[in-house]
């Protein structure tokens, strides 16, 4: 994975600003422990988005390329509603985070909505190791 441009970063960072200071999003941090810690409990494996949390909505922001989000197609923008059987409106954010993330190998039921499709759309992921993480 190429390492972001001064140029990129300086773009996203005036597209967040600008959304940010409109009301579009209130995007929570979430912390990420190092690469040593992640390892030890298991946690260098999802499926690859970085997401923020819109109100009462799970919007992605991000796909990391070859994730496992990238390989069946998740686009920037998209609305996750729902995993296995549960929705999101209204979930808590680290709570939507916890039910995404799992042990490599492991597949996922998800549902996301598009803006241009009447119906959320099933994906089925294989959770992997994050590219970043490999």
């Amino acid at each position: 994975m190429r390492p972001p441009t001064h140029r990129s970063i300086l773009i996203l960072g005036l597209v967040a600003l600008a959304m940010i200071s409109t009301g579009l999003v209130v995007a929570r941090p979430v912390e990420i422990p190092n690469q040593e810690a992640m390892r030890e409990v298991g946690q260098d494996a999802g499926i690859g988005v970085q997401i923020s949390q819109q109100g009462n909505r799970l919007i992605v922001l991000r796909v990391l390329p070859d994730g496992a989000a990238d390989k069946v197609g998740i686009k920037v923008w998209d609305e996750i509603v729902q995993v296995e059987e549960r929705w999101f409106k209204g979930m808590e954010f680290e709570m939507a985070i916890e039910l995404i993330r799992g042990d490599p190998g492991t597949q996922l039921n998800l549902f996301i909505q598009r803006r241009n499709l009447p119906k959320p759309i099933k994906l089925v992921l294989t959770r992997g190791m994050l590219p970043d993480a490999k």
